[in-house]
């Protein structure tokens, strides 16, 4: 998973969350497949390609330097 970072709206606050490409876990339907088809493909796992505006996320996560760093980020189906 490459660095980036994204954003989380509980419908009162925004919750911006740092992503580690080594810690991050992201947990999704399918994303298994998805990440072993970018890796044959010789492409870079975006966060992109996991995550989309609109999903409901559960996000767990540890502070460091001032930042949410994002540990584990359960997209859960509609």
């Amino acid at each position: 998973m490459s660095t980036g970072s994204f954003t989380v709206t509980d419908g009162t606050r925004d919750w911006t969350f740092a992503v580690d490409g080594k810690e991050t876990l992201i947990v999704t339907k399918g994303g298994t497949h998805k990440m072993d088809q970018l890796k044959a493909d010789g492409k870079p796992a975006l966060l992109t390609e996991f995550l989309s505006e609109q999903q409901l996320v559960d996000v767990k996560y540890y502070e460091k330097d001032g930042k949410m760093i994002a540990k584990k980020v359960k997209v859960n189906q509609p």
